[in-house]
């Protein structure tokens, strides 16, 4: 599924690369234009809040006010702009997220879920299914480390971990 990067990728930082692969991993068609946010101030203060409280319960209401609109305009107001609804959109930065914990951090799935904002496994893995084409184990296992490859002198003795044995000469 990933394909492999360039070189120059090397010197990218961490959080860089992280974002890349999140990036990478979602579906082109949940992620929005960041020039929305340099057009229309309102969504702008809505990008900054929900980027800053992704992790809580927040609802529509909650950013709407944020953005100085009424809910239900809001609603309307950022799928017009945006193309995609909010939800989708607070699930992608959630997912997002997720992926950066999972590639930095050896936490559980339920502790990530829970810490990035999902109230509940099976929503989290269902907005992560519909936002990325597989499930957060999928991607897990895609960014894990490769296990180590066995030194020569521990491939000559078989594989085993056993010491050569001598053979006695007559």
């Amino acid at each position: 599924m990933i394909q492999s990067r360039p070189a120059t990728d090397a010197v990218m930082s961490q959080s860089a690369l992280t974002s890349s692969l999140a990036e990478e991993f979602l579906s082109s068609q949940w992620r929005i234009s960041e020039r929305i946010f340099e057009f229309y101030p309102s969504l702008r203060r809505a990008r900054e809040f929900v980027e800053k409280r992704y992790a809580d319960d927040l609802s529509l209401a909650d950013v709407a006010r944020v953005a100085g609109l009424e809910k239900k305009y809001f609603s309307v107001y950022f799928r017009a702009k945006s193309g995609v609804p909010f939800r989708h959109w607070l699930g992608s930065i959630r997912v997002r997220e997720a992926i950066r914990m999972m590639s930095e951090q050896d936490h559980g799935l339920t502790y990530i879920a829970c810490e990035v904002g999902f109230q509940d496994m099976r929503t989290f893995e269902r907005t992560f299914k519909r936002l990325t084409g597989c499930t957060p184990r999928e991607i897990r296992r895609e960014l894990m480390p490769a296990p180590p490859i066995p030194s020569s002198r521990h491939a000559e003795r078989g594989g085993t971990d056993a010491p050569a044995r001598r053979v006695a000469s007559s």
